[in-house]
């Protein structure tokens, strides 16, 4: 496969050194190739042998620029990548993640048509080792992210980043799909792949697992992203119901079945639906599923309040300034 384009392919990293070196050596392979151009990696202040690993790849592969960035941030990190970059194609990866063998020419494969898209995505599939991991994989079967590529999987023109105005840096998460919400105000055009994977090990348990929803969540909220809106207000209308009606239940003992029978309905109707029943109607899957779905919930609440909170700090700084001047 020949290129026209310069291709830079970019990643942000922090305490990943699982599977590190194998997915350097995966995108080093492309680059001897003559397919990428470099491959560009900041680390955020890994303590786990991350950047040792990335300073050890970088002596051994020309093509390998590795920056320390203790500190960074998502957005700060890949906004420092294509500070460093050449090509005018920019292939953004994550470090903890496999790819199939030809993701790659896939990817870019849609820049050397006669009417190249501005974005291309690639398909992000789930994938877990222990039984917790298997049972969250599969709550994401179906999901709309399937679709709309998150940034590890995903490659886009170099005036595409100008023109949105890279990623912003003053959230910790979601910066990804404001970014998409961009350029696809913007009008630029994108493809689909759901040919090109990517596995993705989602998270390992539920402490983790609500730290990134609640993070991801706050990131919408502060960003003004409508993303997901409606399952928010779906989920919101469901513990009031809940919550509601467990407070009748405590001075009606009949309407204990109230609560219990919609939480077990909501619980069914999240596993069993778009074929998730295969693997949730196995009684401890379904109680594994039950726990994963009121942690996420509960993330997302808190995420949610969060960004209110930050988002009226900031309203009534902005008010208190005005005052002054």
């Amino acid at each position: 496969m020949s290129m026209r384009h310069k291709v830079s392919a970019i990643c942000t990293t922090l305490n990943c050194v699982e599977g590190l070196r194998e997915t350097i050596e995966y995108f080093a392979d492309y680059c001897r190739r003559g397919i990428l151009e470099e491959i560009i990696v900041v680390d955020g202040g890994s303590h786990d042998g991350t950047w040792e690993t990335l300073v050890e790849l970088s002596e051994k592969i020309p093509c390998l620029k590795v920056f320390s960035r203790p500190g960074y941030n998502i957005s700060q990190g890949r906004n420092e990548c294509v500070s460093h970059c050449t090509g005018d194609i920019i292939l953004c990866f994550d470090s903890g993640c496999r790819y199939d063998d030809v993701y790659v020419e896939k990817m870019l494969a849609p820049f050397e048509e006669s009417q190249p898209p501005d974005v291309v995505g690639g398909r992000t599939i789930r994938v877990g080792q222990t039984p917790f991991e298997i049972a969250l994989a599969n709550l994401g079967k179906g999901s709309a992210s399937e679709q709309m590529s998150s940034h590890r999987a995903i490659a886009y023109r170099r005036e595409v980043f100008d023109a949105v105005g890279g990623y912003r840096e003053h959230v910790p998460a979601g910066e990804d799909t404001h970014f998409n919400a961009s350029w696809i105000r913007l009008g630029k055009s994108f493809r689909f792949l759901p040919d090109a994977k990517v596995y993705w090990r989602v998270r390992g348990n539920l402490r983790s697992c609500y730290r990134m929803v609640k993070r991801n969540i706050y990131g919408h909220v502060v960003l003004g992203e409508r993303f997901g809106s409606r399952n928010l207000y779906f989920i919101v209308l469901i513990y009031a119901t809940i919550f509601s009606s467990i407070i009748l239940a405590c001075f009606y003992a009949q309407l204990w079945l109230v609560p219990i029978g919609i939480t077990l309905a909501y619980w069914t109707f999240r596993m069993f639906r778009k074929g998730r029943w295969q693997f949730f109607i196995k009684p401890w899957n379904y109680v594994r599923g039950a726990m994963i779905i009121v942690c996420m919930d509960f993330g997302m609440l808190a995420g949610i309040a969060k960004g209110i909170k930050h988002y009226l700090t900031v309203r009534c700084t902005k008010a208190t300034g005005q005052e002054r001047d």
